[in-house]
């Protein structure tokens, strides 16, 4: 079960990632086949994958700490010590 504290965080990051307009609906197509990582993630420039990379900084200021933001399997963004668990 999770925290208060932990499903609030989950949903300052929805509501972020609406008020950006970055879900699925967003302009720009996904890959045609999904990309499932093996040992380790691959990165795809955000314009790459149809997403704005100023939007996506402004997510992880406001999320702050560390993250990471996937679409189609691949990373776009990434912030924080990602090694941390």
């Amino acid at each position: 079960m999770r925290s208060a504290g932990s499903r609030l965080s989950v949903g300052w990051g929805l509501a972020a990632l609406l008020a950006c307009g970055l879900t699925e609906s967003s302009s720009g197509a996904a890959p045609a086949t999904a990309n499932f990582p093996q040992k380790a993630w691959t990165f795809r420039p955000p314009a790459e994958m149809g997403l704005d990379a100023g939007r996506l900084d402004k997510i992880a200021e406001v999320l702050d700490g560390r993250g990471c933001i996937v679409k189609g399997g691949y990373v776009v963004k990434s912030w924080g010590d990602q090694a941390k668990r």
